[in-house]
């Protein structure tokens, strides 16, 4: 009985030390993250990275964060997937000046209203 405790003691221990030896540790790869050096937004990626002159996607967070500054909220609303919430804004602003509702919206008419809502105010943006 004894004979068998110290043989299984003796199986357990030479397998913790083999599992546990440096050489069995660090067998490991370092390519599991390499997906976070590849950078966010194909755009991006065709232009060799010099995406932080023209960030006014949806990566704009990433490659020019004080550029997120120039989006409006029916703009951010829009690229956040919640055209409802873009359409209402940008009907509450052309409610203001007594425009007619817009019912369908993309990104350049809302580009366009900011266009429209700064004109003869002296205000320029590069987009």
């Amino acid at each position: 009985m004894i004979n068998k405790i110290q043989n299984k003691l003796k199986v357990f221990l030479i397998s913790f030390f083999i599992i546990s030896s440096p050489g069995f540790v660090s067998a490991g790869s370092e390519a599991g993250a390499l997906f976070l050096l590849i950078s966010p937004g194909a755009r991006a990626g065709g232009m060799g990275e010099a995406q932080v002159g023209v960030a006014n996607d949806a990566y704009a967070s990433y490659w020019n964060p004080a550029g997120l500054a120039f989006l409006n909220g029916s703009e951010a609303a829009f690229e956040m997937n919640l055209p409802v919430r873009a359409k209402e804004l940008i009907n509450t602003l052309r409610g203001r000046v007594g425009m007619p509702p817009k019912d369908n919206l993309t990104l350049d008419l809302i580009k366009n209203e900011r266009f429209v809502e700064l004109f003869a105010e002296n205000h320029h943006y590069w987009d």
